[in-house]
């Protein structure tokens, strides 16, 4: 079976790696599920030491105002008769005896175990409070960062992502034994959330790159290859223009462009590719024909118009350069999810490749039965 899969391709390597691609695809949810079991009972354990503290907290409080007690009312001879006040008593002398064999309690001839047992009680039962805030902190922590993770999954941001910024900075520097600390961050989380939910907007992403751009300029002049590849890149400029390009910007030699409407893109690309013909017989200059490959994926991304196309960062534009990275020359690739944004996929074929998980569908060139507009009706 596996000799059968592996003749499909060229190498071994390039098996592996669409095995690997296929099955990270298939393993992606149960690590999800186990990740958020996890954080679950991660969760619950952190709450149940909480508890515990704040057990311990209570009998620590009770014992030192046991003790105060009978401080204040040993003086009080009829008050110390009283059954419980004279429990407390029996019970702060017991304790007072074996306190004082270790610490010393006496100054000037008179006896303070009491009040340092008073002073330690009610230090150990502050103590047992701060450790449980510290705890509970830490278990909304782990509740938020499951929440804060899915919101990432969901809108597929990644942690670089500039809407998140603020969050990730306060999970790093906040004190987790701080209450009003914890009430800022949840007020962080929620506040980055609803800009998060407001923001977000179905977005395509096209990557372009030239093939082989070492290649072309080999054995050419300085001077001709720039000249040919600015005008390349006005070339595509220009195609870019004609659509309804919300923001674009160029690498070296490859370019992302973010579309509202995955049509325009899809149409941009189709027009970049058939216009490369004509490009290469009256433009350029160089021995070498420019071509080109790309990649096309779609999803729901949080969209500042204020922050630059280079500056965006999330896993729908990632998965459309490694679409584009992987794609042949002269064809567009492009994501099972992004296809099904398409009333009319004609054109596009399924190919037996994955990439980040997603099945891969291609368009090539010279295909006439792919209509310039694949949306139109």
């Amino acid at each position: 079976m596996a000799k059968s899969n592996t003749s499909r391709f060229q190498t071994r390597e390039e098996y592996e790696k669409w095995k690997a691609d296929r099955i990270s695809g298939k393993t992606s949810k149960s690590q999800k599920q186990t990740e958020e079991e996890n954080a679950d009972a991660v969760n619950i354990h952190y709450h149940l030491i909480a508890y515990c503290m704040q057990f311990l907290a209570i009998c620590a409080f009770i014992t030192g105002a046991v003790f105060l007690m009978s401080l204040v009312v040993h003086p009080f001879g009829g008050v110390a008769s009283n059954t419980y006040v004279s429990a407390a008593l029996n019970v702060k002398d017991t304790v007072s005896s074996l306190i004082g064999i270790v610490v010393p309690s006496n100054i000037m001839s008179k006896d303070i175990t009491g009040w340092i047992i008073v002073v330690i009680a009610f230090s150990l039962g502050y103590m047992f409070m701060g450790q449980k805030w510290s705890f509970k902190t830490k278990a909304t922590l782990v509740t938020m960062k499951k929440d804060y993770d899915s919101t990432k999954g969901k809108m597929k941001l990644s942690d670089k992502a500039a809407v998140l910024s603020p969050m990730t900075n306060k999970l790093a520097t906040m004190n987790v034994s701080n209450k009003k600390e914890r009430e800022a961050l949840l007020a962080l989380f929620a506040q980055t959330k609803k800009k998060i939910d407001e923001s977000s907007r179905e977005l395509t992403f096209l990557a372009i790159n030239v093939v082989d751009p070492d290649g072309i300029k080999q054995d050419e002049e300085s001077a001709i290859i720039e000249h040919d590849f600015l005008e390349y890149k006005k070339y595509v400029n220009s195609k870019i223009r004609a659509g309804d390009t919300l923001k674009s910007a160029w690498t070296a030699d490859g370019i992302m462009i973010c579309f509202s409407s995955i049509d325009t893109a899809i149409r941009t690309a189709v027009e970049i590719i058939s216009g490369l013909e004509g490009f290469n017989k009256n433009v350029k200059s160089i021995k070498k024909d420019f071509r080109v490959c790309c990649g096309i994926n779609s999803g729901a991304v949080y969209y500042d118009d204020s922050i630059p196309m280079e500056k965006m960062s999330d896993r729908v534009i990632d998965v459309a350069g490694h679409l584009q990275k992987y794609a042949l020359p002269d064809s567009i690739w492009m994501s099972e999810s992004a296809i099904e944004l398409l009333r009319d996929s004609e054109g596009f074929v399924p190919v037996d490749k994955v990439v980040d998980g997603y099945q891969v569908y291609e368009w090539k060139s010279g295909d006439e039965s792919f209509p310039v507009n694949p949306c139109a009706t």
